[in-house]
Order: C-alpha cells, then structure tokens, then sequence
C-alpha cells in the first residue's frame, strides 16, 4: 500500500517486561496494523532489565525521550496485552483515551472500565506531554500511575470532556459525618424473620483520604450489626454491601465511582436467600447467602460507621429508609430519584406499603435527634454529627478523558491487586497512599516528578527499520 503523506509521525511506546510471547504477537500485529492504514510511525519498546519493582510510567517516560530524537510529534503509551482490531491512531490535538472495547476469550481475566479511566492505550500530543512533564516516576509495581496522569492534565489546564451525573435523591439537608468520632443510632426496628428487608440510603462520600495503619479502607454509611451488614465506600470508590453468613461474606461492588451523591438500595430476600444492590435506581448486581436471619431482640442500627469506633464516614448522609419487605423492583428508581415527597405516601408508581419500619429524613432535626417518619415512635440519636445543607441539584459536571471508541483483542495474563482480602503486592497499597493522600490533595509538585527528573541509564538499544528496543535500567 502506498504510504500516506502526513505531517503528523506517531510514536508507539510500550513499556515490556518478561513477557516475550505476548511481545513477539504485539509487534507482528501492531505493524500489520499500521502498515495497512499507511500511518508514519516509530514503534519504541522499553524494556526495564533490572531487580527493581516494575515501573510502567517511568518507561514510558524513557520511551517518549526516545520518541523525541526519533523526530515523533506525538505518541500513543500502549500497553503489550491490548491488540488492536478497530483503532483510530490519527493524531489528536488532545490527550484521548482509546482503550474502551475488549474481545477477552479468557472468561476469569477482564479489565473494567470506568469514567476516568486512563490506561492502557492513550494518545498524547508531544508538546502537551512535555507540558505536563510526563508520567510521575514515582509508582512502582501496579497501578495509580494512570489516575496521577489525568490529575497532571487537570492541574495543569489540558482539555478534558465533561460527563453529565445524575444526582437526585434525598433533601437538601444532610448529617456531615466527619470521618473521626461522628456517627448516628437507633433502635433496629425491622422483623428479621419477615419474608425480607429493604434498605435505602443516600450518601455524599468525601474525597478518599487512606488510613497509613491499614491495608485497605472501608468508609461505613450503614451498619446493622445484628446481622453484621453494612453499606461502605472505599477506596478502590467503590460502592459495596457486605453480609457475613456463617464462615463466609456476601457481597457486592458498584463499578469505580466518583465521590458523589448516590442512593443506594439493597434488598434481601429471605425466601430466596439473595441479597441485591441497586444504584440511583440501577441494578447493579445479586450474590446468594445462607444464614437464616433472626428476629432482632436488642439491635442497632448505625448511620455513619459500623459501629461507634470502626470504619468511620466522611461525608454526607441525607436520607435513610428501611422496610421489612422487599418493595417492588418498579419502586426502587421512583425513590432513588425522589427529591419532593414523603415516603410516607403514594408518588410516582410508589406505593407506601405499610411495611416502613425506619425512616429519616435530616430536614427533620430536633435537639440531638432525627424524627423517625415512619410514626414508630423511634428516634435517631446523633454523635458528633453536624447538620448542613446541600445542594439540591438534579445532574453535575464530571471531567474525563476525551476519547475515541476502540476495539482490541486483549490478552490474559496474571493480574494484580487487592484479592481474597490482601494486596498481591504491598506497594501497590503504598501508590493508592501516594495517590489519595499526596497527589490528589495537591501535596506533591508534578513539576519536580516526572520527564524532569528521569535518570536511567541504556544498557542495549537496536533499531530495525522503524521498530527500536531499549533495554533499561532504572
């Protein structure tokens, strides 16, 4: 094929570690892809021959060096694992992620993707990522180097694209929980041995700030302890429902969140012995338990942590309710997003069923206590908590990455991070601290961390045709 005339040169940066046949499959397809499509490119591999942890942004930043000499205007950072089937590589005027589409054949491996995500393939015009001043050099193993580089964009006035949220739910009126010594309790009023419950919360999580002393935070917005359930955001922001039965835990995720308001739903089934999640009206999934619950004696409910002293919430709390049944599944979206009436009564395809055990609403603060709605002569009992208000909005503006759909075939291999409840490697707990409680709050200088301060040293470079292979070390 005749080679296309373009002022525009690519540079394909791949970062590579002892993985030679996924490699040798990489190179044979990403340069039967661009030679049919005529685009002008160098293809870069760097190779991090060392003993230290791996450490993808500061290759990439190696690989970009290298990119400039070989006269590369702008590049794409493309991950080994993820092969291209319709991808557009033209160039871009902005940073834009393209790695939204996987063909996996590997049932067990999958990849999620979320709103800011950032990874594997992404196009970066070489003056934009020169402004930034690259990939941070500081993330080493797995993980967090991504997110630092959208925060760089951010901060530093790059274009982004914007994603409309639906925020209803709840009043205008919140307990602000302060994630130290806060927290609500009441009297748990709920028939556990009913035929189910159902229970609905809206929360407004603060910025995630991890704990050094622990390996990984939970942040509880509802805890019932008589059947040790809860209802948490973490800081993996994720939404999650958590019941022990038996030996075992049940529980749910939410994909990646932002730190937003939600409200969550969660049903538990007696009969069928399942418990399900749902998000601002949405399922979002169902998991099998086995214990047969009990009729609570002496139980509690705690709004705001798990219980006085354990897993603490910072943010917002606006609304509680809980029945001793599981309402109709066409309920759930009218009293997610319900902002005017009271559940009480009979609204938009919602039915009060009679079975409203709990209910609060913080517009209703007396003294130190919240009414119970539900006329159950019962009460919220406040620590420590602040009442403030809120914003009522229907939908904010999120950033994200600008991007162009693309579809790859993306190939299995041992994945990392926090499984069966520990890290497969402790430091990528120290990049999610890094990242949430340094670059995140503002308290490290992308400037003085980056393509500024790159040391590395070559010990092998080759060149054949337009493909070059570095080896490193760090």
């Amino acid at each position: 094929m005749t080679k296309k005339t373009s002022p525009n040169k690519l540079g394909i940066i791949v970062p590579y570690r002892n993985r030679y046949k996924q490699l040798v499959l990489f190179k044979r397809k990403i340069t039967e892809y661009m030679t049919n499509r005529g685009i002008d490119y160098e293809l870069i591999v760097v190779e991090q021959d060392d003993a230290k942890l791996f450490n993808r942004g500061m290759l990439l930043n190696i690989g970009f060096e290298e990119s400039l000499k070989l006269e590369c205007n702008y590049v794409v950072f493309h991950d080994i694992d993820m092969l291209p089937l319709k991808v557009d590589y033209t160039h871009s005027n902005v940073p834009v992620h393209l790695a939204t589409d996987f063909l996996i054949e590997d049932k067990n491996f999958k990849r999620d993707i979320f709103d800011q995500y950032f990874g594997g393939v992404t196009i970066f015009p070489s003056d934009v990522f020169k402004l930034i001043n690259g990939y941070s050099n500081e993330y080493w193993g797995w993980g967090f180097e991504d997110d630092d580089l959208f925060k760089r964009c951010c901060d530093r006035g790059v274009p982004f694209d914007t994603l409309v949220r639906n925020v209803e739910g709840g009043g205008d009126s919140a307990l602000k929980f302060n994630g130290v010594d806060s927290y609500a309790h009441s009297n748990f009023q709920g028939n556990l041995e009913s035929h189910g419950l159902t229970i609905m919360i809206t929360m407004d999580a603060d910025p995630i700030v991890c704990n050094p002393e622990n390996g990984y935070d939970r942040y509880t917005a509802l805890s019932i302890p008589e059947i040790e359930l809860t209802i948490s955001y973490d800081s993996f922001r994720r939404y999650k429902v958590l019941m022990k039965h038996g030996k075992e835990w049940a529980s749910i995720d939410s994909k990646i969140e932002h730190d937003i308001k939600k409200t969550l739903v969660v049903t538990i089934n007696q009969d069928r012995k399942i418990i399900t999640m749902y998000q601002d009206g949405k399922l979002i999934g169902s998991t099998k338990y086995k214990k047969n619950l009990k009729k609570s004696e002496d139980g509690k409910i705690f709004i705001g942590s798990k219980n006085e002293e354990e897993e603490l919430f910072k943010g917002t709390v606006s609304q509680v309710a809980i029945y001793r049944v599981v309402i109709p599944t066409q309920e759930i979206e009218p009293i997610s997003k319900n902002t005017k009436y009271s559940l009480t009564r009979t609204f938009d395809g919602y039915t009060n069923c009679g079975e409203l055990v709990h209910y609060f609403d913080m517009r209703y603060v007396v003294g130190y206590d919240v009414v119970d709605l539900s006329n159950r002569e019962n009460i919220l009992t406040l620590v420590n908590c602040e009442t403030v208000l809120i914003p009522n909005e229907r939908e904010v503006m999120i950033k994200v990455p600008f991007r162009k759909r693309g579809y790859f075939d993306l190939q299995s291999h041992e994945s990392s991070g926090y499984k069966d409840g520990a890290w497969t490697d402790v430091n990528i707990r120290y990049n999610q601290l890094r990242f949430h409680n340094e670059m995140d709050k503002g308290y490290r200088n992308p400037n003085e961390d980056g393509l500024s301060n790159l040391k590395y040293e070559i010990w092998n470079r080759t060149k054949r045709n337009n493909q070059t292979q570095l080896t490193v070390g760090i």
